[in-house]
């Protein structure tokens, strides 16, 4: 399929029908519209390739039944009508005409519907922060790539160990900190919680570490008021 949409007035060619019939489920781009496009038993059908909740990509997802999936949360939408799943059928993306003509695939320029959202309550990270009394606390997380049966010295684990120690002592902030080692192994999964010993004031410290299937070495600390 050409990458370039070719406009036929109020129609747009995305591309032959047997590729296109290949796949249950793409994007396909209508202009500058993103377009999840399904097709079962020789049937397509368009919607909207824009997810009501955050903007995934709905072509990029999967069918579960005559319902697109979003890949990123999961939302559902009728894959022909654009409607949520039943309970939020409001809740709803634009629908596209679509025709074959000459073995091609056309999808409407316009969609036949309009966008409709429910309303759905704030995440709760999306809460309105309230510094409320007390010191901050803060919670840093360390990941280290090694073998479970060969521990190493960690530079993230360290450096996430001083980081707290400057937050705690020279900002006057409550630590927590959690530790994980991953292992290359594809198949040793093991979890241990060791406490560990308060020192010199490193009150309510504590450690956690476990082997898992990943060898990503990540850090983050992250800070916010109780």
């Amino acid at each position: 399929m050409s990458n370039s949409a070719e406009a036929a007035g109020e129609w747009i060619d995305v591309g032959a029908a047997a590729d296109l019939a290949a796949r249950e489920l793409q994007q396909v781009m209508v202009g500058r519209t993103r377009v999840a496009l399904s097709c079962v038993e020789g049937r397509f059908a368009a919607i909207n390739g824009v997810c009501n909740h955050v903007g995934g990509p709905l072509g990029e997802g999967r069918l579960d039944g005559d319902y697109v999936v979003c890949p990123w949360h999961h939302w559902k939408f009728h894959r022909a009508t654009g409607e949520g799943e039943p309970g939020y059928e409001a809740d709803r993306v634009p629908r596209h005409e679509v025709k074959v003509e000459g073995g091609r695939v056309f999808v409407s320029a316009e969609p036949t519907t309009k966008r409709g959202k429910l309303p759905h309550p704030p995440h709760r990270l999306a809460r309105p922060v309230v510094r409320e009394s007390g010191p901050i606390r803060v919670l840093g997380l360390s990941t280290t790539a090694m073998e479970k049966g060969h521990p190493r010295y960690s530079t993230s684990e360290d450096l996430l160990e001083h980081a707290l120690a400057v937050a705690r002592e020279s900002r006057g902030c409550e630590t927590d900190s959690s530790s994980c080692a991953t292992s290359s192994s594809a198949t040793a999964r093991a979890s241990t919680a060791r406490p560990r010993a308060p020192a010199p004031g490193r009150a309510r410290s504590r450690r956690w570490t476990r082997a898992t299937s990943s060898s990503v070495s990540t850090k983050r600390s992250c800070t916010g008021p109780t």
